[in-house]
């Protein structure tokens, strides 16, 4: 089953074919070209003829089709591509879709519809053809749309394999994701496959992940630039005495007792001889177990992975524990955080100083009906957070601050529970410390393990994600640097590949037959990559798919992409190409294709010159189906004589066609050649007619 022709009606796509337009039809590459005629009461899809261009199986008998849709910057290419994934994209109105099926039905040929548009479509071919909807129960077809650019304008596409609908977070977020999927990939065997296509095909097989170098500076600089880290103190001390001043008037009964007035007192002792932030962070530094003796302003040195670790998420906390200050809390001792011997003791100690800098009533009946704060503690501290009844306190509304309290304890129990897991395996050895780096090696890969990390990670950049810096706490590096069109390569095939093994074992997300809309996908590469585009799709797609089933049957795949890439086109037949153009800068036509040439054309040596391409500008797919015939044409062997002439008639580049053709008239002694030349003469009396107006 392939998508052959589709259908804009006036009114659906204005930005690109004119608010006047009036209805526009392209047809795919099918069996048959298809036209449609509007009626009084709808519309006719009308089969004008067959398409001498078409071959059954040209592809392979997992691929239906591959077409392309060309034209300069601005044309619509986008837009298409995304009206045809209507169903999945908010953005786009239903058109109307054919789609040719190679079965039958009451002696019929199957013709499929898919048309949410309210318009009535007509069928004048309904003796030898039958006209059905597609049913969505039946899983017929599954559109895929993808691009390598991570626009925002693609947002609503909603494509499980388009890159911008997995960046949720940060660059670290979208970073870490990409690595998963990459090493996913690079272990499966289908990268053999893509070898034997790109030779070069990136890939590594070693992952670094190193604690990131932090320069002292990127955490001072943060409160001396905003004036947090150094305020005057008495200016601070001015600012809580009215706060509590305020109090005493807001309620004339109210009368402190003894004890609540020597803690206040104490409060306000605090804050005269406390330290400044930035004093706090060089005494974090400095302390025994985690002094760095460097001479590069960092806060570790570089020569253990646990302790660098540490010190690292100890800044980050501190970094935000001037933001938990409400009003609402009150002063902390962060000499106790100094002087606690262990990690897990200074991290209580830290959430002690958030839930304290909250609420201080709500923090002292968290301390007192648990003795103690601990973050293991974490689920039981929640739930007496949650139970709290009160919604106010002093006449401020708290409840926006106790859900951020419950932030910070489920953020303080990943980052917990975090370093529990990576003291365990590294001290037991399950993971490999190299030269303070965690080395995974894709060879022994434990992927369970390797996802464990992950999501760890993962967890603790969604907590950070809204500190005033961005958090990074590692660096992770392949042991092979990756261009940029490297990069778009791998995280094509493996955003593909992400999607189908997460599916792979759900049978009521699969499909008959898979429709890949690919927007310039081959954007960055190099061009002699992008001569092996349509080869490698043709050979690796079908390996990629076979985890997909539908019904034990192998699915079916479709593409349709655009580009701007010569290089590519030449291994499409005309009819499977839809050029767009412009002229006047207001809408958008489509150019007849009499006049292009496409498969097996050469374009002009001199990019070949330019970018190092070797063996001419042909696509791969076209060479390897013309050498193929050329080696028909030089056996003994006689069969198949249908097909081959179906690739000679296909060639537009006309010396090679000439040539092919008179080796084959010799060979199956025919004269197609002489056919060939006929046609090539009256087109060119035609031409001189039509230039000069006379008669030869």
């Amino acid at each position: 089953m392939r998508l052959v022709a589709v259908y804009f009606h006036e009114k659906i796509l204005e930005h690109v074919f004119g608010k006047d337009h009036s209805g526009q039809s392209i047809n795919l590459g099918g069996k048959f070209i298809y036209s449609f005629t509007k009626k009084s009461k709808g519309l006719e899809l009308n089969l004008k003829e067959k398409n001498p261009d078409f071959i059954p199986e040209f592809w392979g008998e997992s691929l239906s089709l591959i077409s392309a849709i060309v034209g300069a910057n601005g044309v619509g290419k986008t837009s298409i591509l995304r009206a045809i994934n209507h169903k999945a994209d908010r953005r786009y109105k239903p058109i109307i879709q054919i789609y040719e099926s190679d079965e039958t039905e009451d002696k019929r040929k199957v013709l499929y519809v898919e048309n949410n548009s309210g318009i009535k479509l007509d069928f004048d071919n309904g003796k030898k053809f039958l006209l059905k909807e597609i049913d969505p129960k039946e899983n017929l077809v599954q559109k895929l749309y993808y691009s390598p650019v991570i626009d925002f304008d693609l947002i609503d596409t909603k494509s499980p394999i388009a890159l911008v609908n997995k960046f949720d977070h940060t660059l670290n977020d979208y970073f870490l994701e990409t690595v998963s999927r990459n090493v996913r990939f690079l272990k499966d065997p289908v990268i053999l496959t893509l070898q034997d296509v790109y030779e070069d095909f990136p890939s590594y097989d070693l992952l670094w992940i190193t604690p990131k170098a932090h320069r002292k500076d990127d955490f001072t600089n943060i409160y001396a630039q905003a004036n947090f880290a150094t305020p005057h103190k008495g200016e601070v001390l001015k600012h809580e005495i009215n706060r509590d001043l305020g109090k005493i008037n807001d309620n004339s009964k109210f009368d402190y007792s003894n004890s609540q007035l020597r803690k206040l007192l104490e409060h306000y002792k605090n804050l005269l001889v406390s330290e400044s932030f930035i004093d706090q962070f060089y005494k974090l530094w400095e302390t025994e177990i985690y002094k760095a003796n460097n001479d590069q302003n960092l806060i570790h040195n570089n020569d253990d992975f646990l302790k660098n670790t540490e010190i690292s998420l100890l800044s980050y906390l501190l970094l935000g524990a001037v933001f938990p200050q409400t009003g609402l809390g009150t002063s902390f001792d962060f000499k106790k955080i100094l002087k606690a011997d262990h990690f897990e003791d200074k991290l209580n100690l830290f959430l002690e100083f958030y839930l304290i800098n909250r609420i201080e009533v709500l923090y002292d009946k968290i301390k007192n009906d648990l003795n103690g704060i601990k973050i293991e503690d974490a689920e039981k501290i929640i739930q007496i957070i949650k139970n709290d009844k009160f919604t106010k306190l002093s006449g401020v509304d708290i409840i926006a601050i106790k859900k951020r309290m419950i932030r910070d304890v489920e953020g303080f129990f990943d980052i917990w529970n975090f370093h529990k897991w990576l003291s365990n395996y590294i001290g037991s050895g399950i993971l490999k410390i190299e030269d303070n780096n965690i080395l995974f090696d894709f060879e022994s890969l434990d992927e369970k393990l390797f996802d464990e990390f992950l999501a760890h990670y993962n967890r603790l950049l969604q907590y950070f994600s809204s500190w005033p810096i961005e958090f990074s706490l590692f660096e992770i590096r392949p042991n092979k640097k990756l261009s940029s069109g490297e990069k778009a390569l791998l995280s094509f095939y493996s955003s593909l590949y992400d999607y189908i093994k997460r599916t792979a074992n759900r049978k009521d997300f699969q499909f008959e037959n898979y429709l890949l809309l690919l927007d310039e996908p081959e954007l960055g590469y190099h061009p002699l990559w992008k001569k092996k585009f349509v080869q490698a799709i043709v050979k690796t797609l079908p390996v990629l798919f076979r985890y997909l089933t539908h019904k034990n049957k192998s699915p079916k795949l479709q593409v349709v992409f655009s580009t701007h890439d010569p290089l590519t086109l030449s291994d499409l037949p005309n009819e499977n190409i839809i050029y767009l153009n412009n002229p006047d800068g207001e809408k958008t036509i489509i150019e007849d294709k009499m006049s292009k040439k496409s498969f097996g054309a050469n374009v002009a040596d001199l990019l070949a010159d330019s970018f190092f391409i070797k063996n001419g500008l042909m696509g791969d797919f076209s060479k390897e189906k013309i050498d193929t015939t050329i080696s028909w044409l030089q056996s003994k062997e006689n069969d198949n004589p249908k097909y081959h002439s179906g690739v000679i008639n296909l060639i537009d580049e006309p010396l090679i066609k000439k040539k092919l053709l008179e080796m084959y008239d010799r060979k199956m002694e025919t004269d197609y050649h002489r056919k060939f030349r006929q046609n090539e003469l009256k087109s060119l009396i035609k031409r001189y007619r039509d230039e000069f107006g006379t008669e030869l």
